[in-house]
């Protein structure tokens, strides 16, 4: 069969190891790259500078070991265990994980410097840390693919940089990015995408007192008009009289702001 590929591709054919355990520490600088782990196992050992580019570890078991400037660039991990190992310096571009056990401070620590393949690298850890009920990776991959997300459309919009120069090169596909972008940070401030109460209950202080300034400046006292803006926005009876627009916005906007304060809980409880 080989005769009947072309000149300019080649064979990329695995190696395979089965079945056998990592007993002492590895010379820097090998390469396992292009292999496939199958049940390998290694406990307090430690991997320098050792390649897995493009290798599948699937069902091993590598506890408290440290990968030292390591590259898993395209590998995968499928059902596989490396409790209270740490990965200093190592890169994990395009790798892909399932259903294993692997600490959630890859996010802060191991992301790729390009957000395209930062968010997919956050993107394949939120799969993993849920199937592990890790919800505090969970959480974290979340806020890592929000980031990624607001530096690529960032550059879609206002970026000359080399790929964005030529993917965005319309005048029409830069208004449909910019606008894009507005509305993915108008939504990151009014509260994180869904992913922040802090920034919610600020908006939510932000509409009280703007509310409060409006009664203030009709003449009424400042702790009035705080009561009465609270009061109003809570749907609660006062004395104090304003325009009937102000208050159907006042309560267009609680209705709006409670049914995302309800959306932030439920996301939060539903990944406990």
């Amino acid at each position: 069969m080989s005769s009947l590929l072309p000149e300019e591709t080649k064979t990329n054919s695995p190696s395979y190891l089965t079945d056998i355990e990592f007993c002492k520490n590895l010379d820097p600088k090998q390469t396992f790259n292009k292999h496939i782990f199958t049940r390998v196992s290694a406990v307090s050992i430690i991997f320098e500078n050792i390649e897995f580019m493009y290798t599948v570890f699937d069902d091993c078991y590598f506890r408290n070991c440290k990968f030292i400037d390591c590259k898993f660039i395209g590998a995968q991990f499928k059902n596989s265990s490396f409790r209270g190992s740490e990965f200093t310096g190592s890169t994990f571009d395009y790798a892909r994980f399932n259903n294993t056990k692997i600490t959630n401070k890859l996010i802060e620590t191991n992301i790729p410097g390009y957000e395209n393949v930062a968010l997919e690298f956050a993107q394949a850890l939120r799969v993993n840390f849920a199937q592990m009920g890790d919800y505090v990776g969970v959480n974290k991959a979340i806020k890592a693919e929000l980031s990624a997300t607001k530096v690529h459309l960032s550059k879609a919009a206002w970026g000359k940089d080399g790929w964005y120069k030529k993917k965005y090169v319309g005048f029409f596909d830069r208004v449909v990015a910019i606008k894009d972008y507005f509305i993915f940070s108008l939504f990151d401030f009014l509260w994180g995408n869904g992913e922040s109460l802090p920034k919610l209950l600020r908006t939510i202080v932000i509409v009280v007192a703007l509310l409060a300034s409006h009664i203030y400046m009709q003449g009424n006292e400042l702790s009035v008009s705080i009561s009465s803006a609270f009061s109003i926005f809570l749907g609660i009876e006062t004395k104090v009289v304003i325009d009937k627009s102000i208050v159907y916005l006042a309560v267009t906007g609680r209705f709006i702001l409670m049914g995302m304060f309800v959306s932030v809980l439920v996301k939060r409880l539903s990944r406990r």
